[in-house]
């Protein structure tokens, strides 16, 4: 299984049918963890099924811009869908559909 880090550096693009499913992270980004990167997810890319223990059960991200894909069925404490952290300073989200994400506290969607 690829580190944060190695996530971070080898996709900036995924296409076709990926599909993040069920996936579990014990603090940040259940799905996937974007931090200084331009992420395009095709329209199929599903973030789908995964939790954190705090922030952005399907997504965390930081300093990011992030294109496409769908989040659903995604749980955290904060951030279901995605997270957003609060050092970001440059983030940019479009063309993505959130639904049915929960919260425990904060955010279902962001």
């Amino acid at each position: 299984m690829p580190t944060h880090d190695e996530l971070r550096a080898h996709f900036p693009a995924l296409s076709g049918d990926t599909v993040f499913l069920e996936n579990t992270a014990g603090s940040q980004g259940g799905g996937f963890f974007a931090e200084d990167a331009m992420l395009t997810l095709s329209g199929s890319t599903e973030i789908t099924q995964n939790t954190s223990a705090d922030l952005g059960g399907g997504a965390f991200l930081r300093d990011a811009t992030v294109t496409g894909g769908t989040l659903t069925d995604n749980e955290a404490v904060a951030g279901a869908g995605f997270y957003v952290s609060s050092g970001s300073t440059s983030t940019t989200v479009t063309g993505m559909v959130l639904q049915s994400n929960h919260a425990t506290a904060t955010g279902g969607g962001i």
